[in-house]
């Protein structure tokens, strides 16, 4: 019966150990004075004993060919790098403490393991051997929307380290559509995509170091768009819209907060920030006041049945028309036209017939112009579409 190479020579130290009468030989230098056998280390069987590299080349039967999966892309992973954290051996093998620890040279082709690197994120790596393929790790990208890369073991040229090859530059969506990545990882790369600290890329850790929101979407005088995380500012773009005509500084309502439409996140990976895309919408307290029951349709960018356009507000009088379903990416006024949006002037239904707002409303205007609604002076327009019927 024919014996694998690696069985003979487990049998072999093994028997020298033995006939010695030496403890199991461990793979850690020691002092082997009083022992016939010579000490045995990682690269007494593969690797590099003048450099102390125990990953091949050269590998157990002596081939420093990367062309042969014995030998591969190791030292590519090992080895110091300018782009990428150094790899550990026990990230895709158990480090054997003693020659004939079990999964060492028990089987036959050399066992792979997965650490907790390998694994990040829910990654499940998967080699492929026949093929010299290695699919699901978390260190090519298995994680990030793209689906990562899968690389050949066998193919050492360089060309499966491109930047890009992992990631799209940048990434594909959540991920703000901005190449310029030293914006939020100056730690790990600068403009020229030269790393900073290469010990950041590929650690298991997204390192992000944003100082303020609008780092990603918004300009200087608040976080939201324009400009969007792709770097539009086209109004007729769903991702930027009428932001600005709700948060900016208004003469004629509260200026709008974030929390209106969006969770807030305290920090860039909180849930339903870039986890998720498109931006989730959800609804602060003013824009459900009044039993008010908003919904958003990002197809035909429409918000409907927001206490913020009168949804809660009585019916037009009879023969008006009432505007309260805004296109969100029609800014041109047309939605914030004074007594043909969100209510008619005066309010229909029971709200008495009467234009003079100011005589019921003097904390929010005082004076109204139905002819010219333009001509309207407010008194507090932070009072107006607050949630509350100032009275």
């Amino acid at each position: 019966m024919k014996i694998s190479w690696r069985r003979e020579l487990l049998l072999a130290i093994t028997a020298a150990v033995t006939m010695t009468a030496c403890s199991d030989q461990t793979l850690d230098p020691v002092d082997n004075s009083n022992c016939n056998q010579p000490t045995l280390t990682c690269t007494s069987c593969h690797g590099d004993p003048a450099t102390d590299e125990s990953a091949p080349p050269t590998d157990t039967k002596g081939s420093s060919d990367t062309t042969e999966v014995t030998v591969g892309a190791h030292r590519s992973h090992l080895g110091a790098s300018d782009w990428h954290a150094a790899l550990m051996c026990s990230d895709c093998h158990v480090v054997p403490t003693a020659v004939n620890a079990p999964r060492h040279i028990d089987g036959g082709n050399a066992e792979l393991t997965w650490s907790t690197l390998a694994t990040t994120n829910g990654a499940t790596p998967l080699f492929d051997r026949a093929a010299a393929t290695c699919s699901g790790v978390y260190c090519h990208g298995a994680t990030l929307t793209e689906g990562g890369a899968v690389p050949q073991w066998t193919v050492v040229d360089g060309s499966q380290a491109a930047c890009g090859t992992c990631h799209g530059l940048p990434p594909a969506a959540p991920h703000p559509q901005d190449s310029a990545c030293e914006t939020c990882h100056a730690m790990v790369v600068d403009q020229n995509l030269a790393f900073v600290d290469a010990s950041l890329h590929i650690n298991g850790v997204v390192n992000v170091e944003v100082t303020s929101c609008n780092a990603c979407h918004g300009n200087a005088t608040n976080a939201a768009p324009p400009t969007d995380t792709a770097g539009s500012s086209d109004t007729n773009d769903v991702t930027v819209g009428a932001h600005q005509a709700h948060l900016a500084v208004s003469p004629w309502h509260r200026q709008v907060q974030c929390d209106d439409c969006h969770i807030v996140p305290t920090s860039m990976g909180d849930a339903g920030h870039i986890d998720a895309s498109p931006a989730e919408v959800t609804w602060g307290t003013v824009a459900t006041a009044d039993g008010a029951n908003p919904t958003f349709d990002r197809v035909a960018a429409t918000c409907d049945g927001a206490y913020c356009h009168g949804a809660s507000l009585m019916g037009p009088n009879t023969g008006g028309t009432v505007a309260r379903t805004p296109v969100w990416t029609t800014v041109d006024g047309t939605w914030d036209s004074c007594g043909d949006t969100c209510h008619t002037t005066p309010p229909g239904g029971t709200h008495p017939v009467n234009d003079q707002c100011q005589i019921c409303h003097s904390s929010v205007v005082s004076s109204f112009d139905a002819t010219t609604p333009a001509n309207t002076i407010w008194n507090n327009s932070d009072l107006h579409i607050n949630g509350t019927v100032n009275f």
